[in-house]
């Protein structure tokens, strides 16, 4: 796409690529000494009608890629290889489990044995006993032993009615799995045929709907009672694009563009081959998405299709954009790639952390925060590419960062923990620990207030001035992602496949 030649006027044209920023007009790219309007010029017809050809070109391209009755064998052949994996593992484990209560079994056999041993050893048998009563003459004497022998028979049977009391303890109790074996092996969850028709009939109906090309207005109106169902797995991202529209990401390896004022779906950008892990705004025309797939796709919001391909080694985890050239990745190979966005190539990599680099988030211009699988955080001096500082306290990974000010950092983990951090001293100075599972997101409101997501379904929000819990919300589904739309109006995605919009008035 990025090379076709567009007509600027008077003999003279330009590939297409050096006409993608997001100015309105610029300078002529070949000869410097007129300025030209991008919009206009594209919108020329000979312009349009090149643009429209290409994206029908690679339209076709795409299909003719992904042939789709290869892609349906392809993958339930996939989840039928998935089934038989873990039914395998969940044997093995069996086995191994069946192992070590045998052990512990015999374990407990060998101690009654020997502590019946014990006490057997502890009384003469019966011949002994007589052949010591014929030693005595004394009658006295005979009853002392008697009394004595009596005892310790009293004493044995106390012993092994209390060894049977004990017995009775040790038993098997098998566990009636009948009706929870998904809950074991795990469940499948499939879409209905119905459900697929009435999809394609809904996409059908959209393009047989003239649009309005007049602009939306700019107020913009949102029922926070409403749901976005469109995803058929976790929605795990979100981005605003516009004040207008949303992108989410999902583990059904789609984006959808969403028109907020109608809550439908406008859009779905198709290509990632794996689940999208995360979405960043370049610009008002371009989009970022990261993705299970190794790679990292740039999007034209505005035609909706992939610009670009950037090939990563490993599954991209975050992204951050540096400056508005630059994009920064991390990624499972422990690694931050910082990528040039004029020429789409990879110019530096931050190597430090020793397991995936989950979160990003920048500090200034020339410094960035990265949280970890390896349970730290690091800030990186982004002038020499060096990692200045290392906080240590979490016990777990670093799901999320965000910055509360230029001094203080905020961080949430897989320990369930938020802490607050002072970035002069690079001490923890604040732990928050209202959650019971993971904490999934962080996100500041009015520069007032903190709000903090977590997989045990509640938001919680905080007073930035000392951070304490001011208003709670509960009863969503797990809660993975969430991004401000308006005022106190905010979009999340949940382990429901749903965007859900929520009033979090403080």
């Amino acid at each position: 796409m990025e090379h076709i030649e567009i007509f600027l006027g008077d003999n003279c044209s330009t590939k297409y690529y050096k006409l993608l920023n997001d100015k309105k007009e610029m300078s002529c790219p070949e000869c410097f000494k007129h300025t030209i309007n991008i919009e206009q010029t594209l919108e020329l017809p000979i312009n349009k009608e090149k643009i429209l050809r290409k994206e029908i070109e690679l339209n076709y391209d795409e299909i003719n890629k992904k042939i789709i009755f290869t892609e349906i064998e392809n993958h339930f052949d996939k989840v039928n290889s998935d089934i038989d994996f873990h039914t395998d593992k969940l044997i093995k484990k069996i086995n191994e489990y069946r192992l070590k209560l045998q052990e512990k079994l015999k374990q407990n056999k060998d101690d009654f044995i020997e502590i019946t041993t014990k006490n057997e050893n502890d009384i003469m048998n019966r011949e002994s006993f007589f052949k010591k009563l014929e030693q005595f003459q004394n009658l006295s004497d005979k009853i002392e032993l008697e009394r004595e022998f009596k005892k310790k028979i009293l004493k044995r049977e106390a012993v092994v009615n209390q060894l049977k009391m004990n017995l009775n303890e040790n038993i098997y109790q098998p566990i009636k799995l009948t009706d929870k074996l998904e809950y074991v092996v795990g469940k499948l969850e499939m879409t209905n045929k119905n459900s697929i028709e009435k999809q394609i009939e809904k996409i059908e109906k959209f393009f047989r709907i003239e649009k309005d090309e007049k602009k939306i207005k700019n107020s913009l109106h949102i029922d926070c009672t409403k749901q976005l169902k469109g995803h058929s797995s976790l929605v795990s991202c979100l981005q605003l694009t516009t004040n207008l529209t949303l992108a989410t990401g999902s583990r059904d390896n789609t984006i959808r563009i969403w028109d907020l004022e109608n809550c439908n779906c406008i859009r779905v950008l198709l290509g990632h081959s794996s689940w999208i892990n995360c979405l960043k705004l370049i610009n008002n025309q371009n989009l970022a998405s990261g993705s299970d797939d190794n790679t990292i796709r740039i999007w034209d919001l505005k035609n909706y299709y992939c610009l670009k391909i950037l090939e990563n080694t490993s599954s991209v985890f975050c992204l951050q954009l540096i400056e508005k050239n630059i994009l920064a990745c991390g990624s499972r190979d422990k690694r931050i790639r910082l990528w040039s966005l004029d020429n789409f190539t990879c110019k530096n990599i931050l190597k430090g952390h020793s397991s995936n680099v989950l979160c990003l988030q920048l500090i200034s211009k020339r410094s960035l925060a990265s949280g970890s699988d390896d349970k730290t955080i690091r800030i990186w001096n982004l002038d020499n590419s060096d990692s200045n500082e290392k906080l240590d306290g979490h016990s777990s990974s670093i799901n999320c960062l965000q910055l509360v000010d230029i001094n203080t950092l905020a961080s949430g983990s897989s320990d369930k923990t938020i802490r607050i951090w002072d970035l002069k001293k690079y001490d923890c100075i604040k732990k928050l620990n209202d959650h019971y599972l993971p904490i999934n997101f962080l996100k500041i409101i009015d520069n007032k207030f903190l709000v903090c997501g977590s997989e045990d379904s509640t938001i919680i929000i905080r007073d930035l001035n000392n951070y304490k819990c001011i208003k709670v919300f509960k009863g969503f589904s797990s809660i993975f992602c969430l991004e401000q739309i308006k005022n106190q109006i905010f979009a999340c995605g949940a382990d429901d496949n749903t965007i859900k919009f929520l009033n979090l008035t403080t």
